[in-house]
């Protein structure tokens, strides 16, 4: 999504999530850092608000085992879906790649696709192989950045100039 969009959703925000970092007018050139600073806020007081941490003692019929768990509970459907949000904004607890262009933000899904057992046979009647049999495939697991976006080419060109953090 553009920035001028994002930017129209942030009047739509509540006030005490921007409150420590400013008006959005103070920060005239980095309105996407001051837009990810107040999101990150925004859902930390959701966090606070919906969602706490319980420590849990496993037992087997009664007498404790040894093992412990942290689990995260929440108030009603609205501290689930906080919690959800949380997590796929967390690139490092989930297994998301994203694009290696500093400063890129795309994230880089991986869909499995489906092996040939979970669809049976993969013959017709008659002996013929059926097409797309297997449905779709998996995206390649080596790419880097975006596909369709001039990421790359920037990549490259920054790094053969000698920029800072290119390597």
């Amino acid at each position: 999504m553009p920035l001028d969009e994002l930017l129209s959703f942030a009047m739509f925000l509540p006030r005490k999530a921007f409150v420590p970092f400013g008006p959005m007018e103070r920060h005239a050139g980095k309105e996407r850092s001051w837009l990810l600073h107040v999101i990150g806020r925004l859902i930390q007081m959701r966090l606070d608000e919906y969602c706490f941490p319980q420590f849990a003692v496993h037992t087997n019929g009664g007498i404790a085992t040894g093992k412990f768990s942290l689990a995260w509970l929440f108030k009603g459907l609205i501290g689930a879906i906080w919690l959800h949000m949380a997590w796929l904004l967390d690139a490092e607890g989930q297994r998301v790649k994203r694009c290696k262009l500093p400063g890129c933000l795309r994230v880089i899904h991986f869909e499995p696709g489906r092996s040939a057992d979970d669809l049976g046979s993969i013959k017709d009647a008659d002996g013929t192989f059926r097409k797309n049999a297997r449905g779709t495939y998996k995206t390649r697991s080596d790419r880097e950045f975006c596909k369709g976006r001039p990421c790359t080419q920037n990549y490259h060109y920054r790094k053969k100039a000698g920029w800072k953090g290119y390597f």
